[in-house]
């Protein structure tokens, strides 16, 4: 997660203190400074609790749960790969915190997405948990859009999840993940600002 921060240079031998142009630098935050708030969402829908409704479990370890949330994280975060979301596991202080200790291997978040669960039910759960809140509930008007985003992964081919699919911003064939995101955008949400209703 990139920042830009700017600050001006005060020439001070100049008596005027003028201020020159500003200098514009990227600045890395700390890995993880959105997981707060996505903990916070989380916790308002109660998707820990959807998990287990739907029999998103494991016997043991780092529970599913908290494995999709690690993974949503890395993803939020733009890890390309299962490798590198695994690593910013280690890496994110929030995440060590959450996970008690606990590390998240590439292997163990294969296998856990390639398990047969059933996702398409926790969707329908997560959309209806989302239509109980006024403040993310869809009405008449409202937008919503699907984004399809191939997460290359050219190891692993006997991964179910795993597909050969054509990627038309490189124009080739690749060995991905393809991941489905949806967007909503709240056509009228009295006290919110058009730019939060775009980014809701």
């Amino acid at each position: 997660m990139d920042g830009i921060f700017c600050h001006y240079i005060v020439d001070t031998g100049d008596p005027k203190m003028n201020l020159n142009k500003p200098l514009f630098e990227n600045k890395q935050h700390g890995p993880g400074g959105g997981i707060p708030l996505l903990k916070s969402l989380w916790e308002k829908f109660d998707l820990s609790l959807l998990f287990l409704q739907t029999g998103i479990v494991k016997h043991s370890g780092v529970p599913g749960w908290l494995m999709s949330f690690a993974y949503i994280c890395g993803l939020i975060a733009q890890k390309p790969s299962v490798n590198q979301n695994a690593d910013f596991t280690s890496d994110s202080p929030i995440l060590k915190v959450l996970l008690k200790g606990e590390s998240i291997s590439q292997s163990a978040f294969s296998r856990f997405f390639s398990k047969p669960f059933e996702w398409l039910q926790f969707a329908v759960g997560r959309i209806q948990r989302l239509q109980e809140h006024p403040e993310s509930r869809l009405s008449e008007g409202d937008v919503i859009a699907l984004d399809d985003t191939k997460v290359a992964h050219p190891f692993g081919k006997k991964l179910p999840f795993l597909c050969w699919l054509f990627d038309s911003s490189t124009r080739n064939h690749i060995w991905c993940m393809n991941l489905i995101s949806t967007y909503a955008r709240f056509e009228k949400r009295p006290g919110i600002s058009p730019l939060l209703a775009i980014l809701a």
